[in-house]
């Protein structure tokens, strides 16, 4: 994981060439056929073949996931981004229960030693018809987007075609991000979008490695795992649907509220953890007692809102760098959004391994903390931003409405 992680953070500076360069689309495409090589892999599993496909993947995934972002953007139309974002992070977060499920039968008769080669083929298949449905996406909306300025009896009109953009190249890609991460608000973002990847590397890979490291609940049920990864994922899909699909009735309450739910459905989660999982759980299998007796109702119940809390923080998040960033700078914007997701995974897949867990839950809980801070003060701004442009746009129509 470590691996994947640490080349899908270097590649994330060279995506927003390649996505310039073929479009979102086929960036999607083609980070999808690194996932077939993977998972084809483990069909003739070696050491040094592992290592090797997992930095393709990583590449694959920086390609896969930011070019999912840009296209996400490109083809939501004005007040529509809040509920696509909610629509595509639930149909990501979906897939987990299949995944679970399939797990859950195929525990139920042999062990994964004995049946990986079965469930890697399935996987594969998967994902080569993953590959197909990108090739029928579409390359571009439909509708040239238009800029619209309204004010009363004056309309200013202003058509931004992309063939009308000179392509940068890979220097002034890497330029551009430089000043983005630079400039005050995706500075200041910075911290969230790391505690966005610290949060999804532990519910993705060091709770359920606790879970299964955690004897007193796997030896009698080995299908825990699969039992976590469904509560997880039904967390996400929940989330992804109040705060995305039926973002009209939610939204009354604000984004910087349901960043506020997040936050406080994380420390719950986090302090679950601590209380039902052994401290020396991420270091090595144990049999060593938790500060209460670990149950299934329990795991579930912190799996669901591990999910619950991801799916607001994310949906939010790519929401607001939606808003903020337009035109040019959205593949840049997205692609740092992902850099630091993958590169705070890279260092909780590090230091996992040496942690216990008590630290690692410190960790991630300042970093919430933090971040939801981080989130009220962008918000704050980029609120005062918009205002600021529309008196400005207000005063200009009236002057020009003086003038006929």
């Amino acid at each position: 994981m470590a691996i994947i992680y640490l080349f899908m953070t270097i590649s994330e500076f060279a995506v927003p060439t390649v996505i310039d360069r073929i479009g979102a689309k086929w960036s999607m495409t083609l980070g999808s056929i690194f996932y077939v090589f993977f998972l084809l892999g483990f069909l003739h599993l070696s050491a040094f073949l592992l290592y090797t496909l997992s930095a393709l993947l990583g590449i694959g995934a920086a390609l896969l996931w930011t070019a999912s972002g840009v296209f996400l953007v490109e083809f939501s139309t004005d007040g529509q981004l809040t509920r696509n974002s909610g629509i595509l992070w639930a149909m990501i977060q979906a897939s987990l229960i299949p995944g679970a499920v399939f797990l859950t039968f195929l525990l139920q008769n042999e062990d994964l030693v004995s049946s990986y080669r079965l469930l890697y083929s399935v996987f594969t298949g998967f994902a080569l018809f993953a590959v197909f449905t990108f090739l029928l996406l579409s390359m571009r909306p439909k509708n040239t987007k238009t800029k619209k300025n309204i004010c009363q009896n004056f309309c200013i009109f202003q058509r931004v075609t992309e063939s009308s953009l000179r392509r940068k190249t890979v220097v002034e890609d890497l330029l551009e991000i430089g000043r983005l991460m630079k400039s005050r608000k995706m500075g200041t973002l910075l911290v969230m979008f790391l505690y966005l990847g610290i949060e999804s590397a532990f519910a993705n890979g060091v709770y359920t490695g606790c879970l299964s490291a955690t004897r007193r609940l796997t030896e009698t049920n080995e299908s825990v795992i699969a039992y976590a990864i469904f509560s997880i994922a039904f967390g996400h899909i929940i989330g992804a649907s109040l705060f995305g699909m039926f973002s009209t009735q939610t939204m009354k309450f604000g984004r910087k509220s349901i960043i506020g739910i997040g936050l406080i459905c994380h420390l719950v989660a986090y302090t679950l953890c601590l209380l039902i999982l052994p401290f020396e759980s991420p270091l090595a299998n144990t049999w060593d007692k938790s500060i209460i007796e670990p149950r299934l109702i329990l795991v579930l119940f912190t799996g669901f809102l591990l999910g619950f809390a991801g799916s607001c923080w994310h949906t939010q998040s790519l929401i607001m760098i939606g808003d903020l960033y337009k035109g040019p700078q959205l593949p840049s914007a997205i692609a740092i959004y992902r850099l630091c997701q993958s590169f705070a995974g890279v260092l909780v897949f590090l230091y996992s391994a040496h942690f216990a867990l008590q630290w690692q839950l410190g960790i991630a809980s300042l970093f919430a903390i933090i971040g939801y801070f981080v989130y009220h003060i962008v918000h704050q701004w980029a609120t005062k931003e918009f205002e600021s442009k529309n008196e400005e746009i207000v005063r200009r129509c009236v002057i020009n409405e003086e003038i006929l």
